[in-house]
């Protein structure tokens, strides 16, 4: 291999999006499997690399290292103290510690947590501050524990772009698979109508361009003593751009002129303000190209159990709009709500859910067919 021994990875994917994460990865030529709040795959050091740099779903990229039975605390240290923790906590750096038991006599996780960093330290014969730097990711289920590291660092959804915040930011990630559920095709327009920061508008201006999410970021993989400066150059070239990017329409709108200046501010962070239409009105003046595509957008909605009576008639409006103006167009957007399209009166269909907010919200689908209008 390339990059050295084959590693047992994790992408963590959130709830709800292992599937298309799977398909993510089988575009990068990675077979995964499937499993509860990821997908697991085996690939050696560019793999790692490759995947942290171009997932634009994963939440982060978790190394096993450890997987072993332990029935008492001390059995416990003395196998974590087997590990080499050198190649991966540099002289200096700390330990972040997050513990999950379940069913275990292990059962306190402050005291797991510590004996881990016991472990570690008699690995490396020095003192190491616990709280901050390598996130050690520790499961114990009866007595099987498995110890992975943390390779990304920050979530990967931080793409380092958006630091202008509109109101109920979508993350980046659930913006991309958005995008990606709606099945359009970077040739034709995109429209966010309720473009808030826009996310949703930059993540397909740089899926237009080809251009990979992590490309701002650094990665704590990159501390790593077995990290190759050669072989990271060489993944991030597969990403130069081609010739000329194809000139996608993209269109972001709100009628929020703070939730626009953001929109903007971040485009301009990620380099592709140049390739996003943004306008400052309601979503009835937005003006669609002529060639249909397809509109993709989280539009308000709160944290109701049912839409009060001023966002029913908004969706209304929204789903008049729609027929009237976007005959031809796919519809995706978010909602908590599944009967949402009998609101606006158009047929859409959910195809996904997932976390966002603090509640689990639907993709809802559609296309906006002549008999509808």
């Amino acid at each position: 291999m390339e990059g050295g021994t084959s590693l047992r990875i994790l992408a963590v994917y959130p709830p709800g999006l292992e599937r298309l994460g799977q398909a993510e990865l089988a575009a990068l030529g990675i077979k995964g499997r499937a499993l509860a709040g990821g997908v697991e795959f085996r690939g050696d050091l560019k793999t790692l690399y490759l995947v942290n740099l171009a997932s634009r779903l994963a939440n982060r990229l978790l190394v096993r290292v450890a997987d072993f039975r332990a029935r008492s605390l001390k059995e416990y240290e003395d196998r974590i103290s087997r590990y080499p923790w050198e190649l991966y906590i540099p002289e200096g750096d700390g330990v972040k510690i997050r513990v999950t038991s379940l069913r275990s006599a292990l059962y306190h996780e402050g005291a797991v947590a510590e004996r881990t960093l016991r472990g570690i330290c008699r690995r490396l014969k020095r003192s190491v501050s616990p709280g901050s730097g390598q996130t050690v990711v520790v499961r114990i289920e009866r007595s099987h524990c498995l110890v992975s590291l943390d390779s990304s660092g920050g979530l990967l959804c931080q793409r380092g772009w958006r630091l202008a915040k509109g109101p109920a930011p979508l993350r980046e990630n659930l913006a991309a698979a958005l995008i990606l559920l709606s099945g359009w095709q970077t040739q034709t327009p995109l429209v966010d109508p309720f473009c808030g920061a826009g996310t949703i508008a930059i993540e397909a201006a740089l899926m237009a361009l080809g251009r990979p999410p992590g490309e701002r970021r650094s990665f704590a993989f990159e501390r790593w003593k077995n990290f190759s400066p050669q072989l990271w150059q060489k993944v991030k070239e597969l990403f130069r751009p081609q010739g000329l990017a194809p000139k996608t329409k993209i269109i972001a709108g709100d009628h929020d002129p703070k939730a626009l200046a953001a929109a903007r501010d971040n485009a301009s962070r990620a380099k592709v303000a140049e390739r996003i239409t943004f306008v400052q009105t309601d979503f009835s003046r937005i003006h669609l190209p002529g060639r249909p595509g397809a509109i993709v957008t989280n539009p308000p909605y709160g944290r109701l159990v049912h839409p009060a009576e001023n966002l029913k008639s908004l969706y209304h409006r929204f789903g008049s709009w729609l027929k009237r103006k976007a005959p031809g167009w796919s519809v995706a957007l978010l909602s908590p709500w599944q009967e949402l399209g009998e609101i606006m009166g158009i047929s859409l269909e959910p195809i996904a859910n997932f976390p966002h907010g603090g509640q689990r919200v639907w993709v809802l689908k559609g296309i906006i067919a002549s008999r509808e209008i």
